[in-house]
């Protein structure tokens, strides 16, 4: 089964203030990386753009497979966190997701 690079990149669409961002954007990274599936992931936050980025090497036939799988383990960590994600509209909401095969990543 190939393995793939997944990116998940969400946006907080409620009103916080930029150190209310900070503050759930750390809380996000914690539940993250306390998941079993959330080890070895990345996790970046952009206060400026209200933006937090999720990496993962992942397991999969397709991309969609992938794909799927990412957005789950980042919506858990959401909820984990106390963010809502209903349909990705509340709190955050999912603005972008790739998929890359691990053998077409630079460096590999």
């Amino acid at each position: 089964m190939p393995s793939f690079y997944v990116e998940i990149v969400c946006r907080a669409v409620s009103e916080l203030t930029e150190v209310e961002f900070e503050a759930a954007a750390d809380s996000v990274a914690g539940e993250l990386f306390s998941l079993e599936v959330g080890h070895g992931a990345r996790f970046a936050a952009t206060p400026r753009t209200r933006e937090v980025t999720f990496g993962f090497l992942l397991d999969g036939w397709t991309k969609g497979d992938v794909l799927r799988k990412g957005s789950a383990i980042a919506r858990t960590a959401l909820h984990a966190a106390g963010g809502e994600t209903p349909d990705w509209t509340s709190d955050f909401e999912e603005i972008e997701r790739t998929a890359k095969k691990e053998s077409e990543l630079v460096g590999s």
